[in-house]
């Protein structure tokens, strides 16, 4: 349990430190509607602890989801995992989403839960398909990516933990901001 929180701990500092100056706050608005059409986008920044081992696994890369009158009609994910001795290297990807909402709604002062199914490619080739997943947006900040696909290639990448990343934009159906989006240092 301290291991993982541990982990925790050095995830976020990771978010922080490459992130530093530019994160993104929702814009301050009286408007009380129901936000059912978004896209959003950003980068994927997290440290995962390998719990045979004193290393770790920093993932970086990039995400975009689109939904569409409730339906999360498109959500990729691409990164690099690389040991944090630089040693070992390689490409992965979630692809070909399935949404199991019917029904989104953006909530943007709390979080906004997201399921459904993705491929697992790793260097463009399938690896395993129909990983369930629930992507979180935590305050219009941070998305958060879990599983709990008990394959065991999943634990052996993830090690049942989160992937984390930042949000650089979020804009409604109509292409207001919903949040103020800070410069990139």
């Amino acid at each position: 349990m301290m291991k993982s929180l541990n982990y925790l701990i050095l995830s976020l500092g990771l978010l922080v430190s490459v992130f530093a100056g530019s994160i993104p706050v929702f814009a301050q608005t009286n408007n009380t509607s129901t936000i059912d059409s978004f896209h959003a986008n950003g980068l994927i920044a997290t440290m995962i602890g390998l719990q045979a081992s004193n290393q770790s696994l920093v993932l970086g890369g990039d995400w975009a989801l689109a939904v569409i009158d409730g339906n999360a009609t498109g959500l990729y994910f691409d990164f690099t995992m690389t040991d944090t001795a630089g040693v070992t290297r390689h490409y992965m990807s979630f692809s070909d989403f399935r949404s199991n909402n019917t029904s989104v709604q953006l909530n943007p002062n709390g979080v906004t839960t997201i399921s459904g199914t993705v491929d697992l490619r790793e260097s463009f080739n399938p690896v395993l398909e129909d990983i369930n997943i629930t992507m979180d947006i935590l305050n219009g900040n941070i998305i958060r990516i879990s599983t709990t696909d008990e394959r065991v290639r999943i634990a052996e990448h993830f090690q049942e933990q989160p992937i984390y990343g930042t949000i650089d934009s979020l804009r409604d159906d109509i292409n207001n901001v919903q949040l103020v989006e800070g410069p990139r240092p």
